[in-house]
């Protein structure tokens, strides 16, 4: 009985050393693979810093480019406001002085257009009602107002009513979101009086101070028009280049009434 319990303990004593054994080696087996798992962490980490790293300098690249671009647009628009300035009689060397203390935040508020004695031809059509819509929400009331009363004016007084009406409107809110609007149908009032060199500042200023309005484009275009009525031909194809760059997508009507100023102006 003993050498039977003997036998027994025995082939207990072995089998537990084979399963230590067999435990062992899974151990043994697994160390590599838990040692991988933190290098393989560090890696995909590793990987991600790369990718990102490349992310940030392509954001950047376009960054500058963009700045770059912006800085080659703005230049060509102060050089047609040189143009315009010199049609006025005035010193262009006093706009590159504003335009210096604009970027010291001291620029000095764009003068108000000057009146002159009317003529009476005139190319520029009147443009039709904006989409307010966008606008509704954001323009207070009172202000909303006063700019449809001054289109109204435009409408059925006639263009020197609509001009004092709009100038009246951008002398009270010089910010509104309607500015770059009211900017445009003030410079066609004084296209459709025959006076062009006031249209000429007004639509001028309507693409250099609301550049990022809805009316922006057919400011440019009514710049290009005025020039040409001013037989200014050159400055106006270049006015024209220039709506054409800054706003690919402008309205399909707006591109046809471009392509008709151009042909008038002779544009290459």
């Amino acid at each position: 009985m003993r050498r039977r319990s003997g036998v027994c303990g025995s082939g207990a004593r072995r089998h537990r050393a084979r399963s230590l054994g067999a435990l062992a080696l899974a151990l043994c087996l697994a160390a590599p693979a838990a040692a991988q798992d933190p290098l393989e962490a560090l890696r995909r980490m590793e990987s991600l810093e790369t990718a990102i790293q490349r992310l940030t300098a392509q954001v950047e690249r376009l960054e500058f480019e963009n700045r770059a671009a912006q800085r080659q647009a703005d230049a060509r628009l102060q050089d047609l406001e040189f143009r315009v300035i010199e049609l006025e009689g005035g010193d262009p060397t006093e706009a590159l002085g504003a335009a210096a203390g604009a970027e010291r935040g001291t620029a000095p508020p764009p003068p108000a257009p000057q009146p002159a004695p009317p003529t009476p031809t005139a190319r520029t059509p009147a443009p039709g009602p904006a989409p307010l819509g966008t606008l509704r929400g954001t323009v207070p009331a009172p202000e909303r107002a006063a700019f449809e009363a001054a289109r109204r004016d435009l409408e059925t007084l006639g263009p020197a009513a609509g001009r004092d009406s709009f100038a009246a409107f951008l002398t009270e809110y010089p910010e509104s979101p309607l500015a770059g609007e009211a900017q445009n149908l003030l410079g066609a009032a004084y296209a459709r009086e025959g006076r062009h060199q006031e249209a000429a500042r007004s639509f001028l200023i309507g693409v250099r101070d609301h550049g990022d309005t809805p009316r922006a484009a057919e400011n440019l275009l009514g710049l290009a028009s005025s020039l040409t009525d001013l037989g200014r031909q050159a400055e106006a194809c270049s006015a024209l280049a220039e709506m054409a760059a800054r706003f690919p997508d402008a309205a399909p009507s707006v591109k046809a009434q471009a392509v008709a100023e151009a042909r008038r102006a002779g544009c290459s």
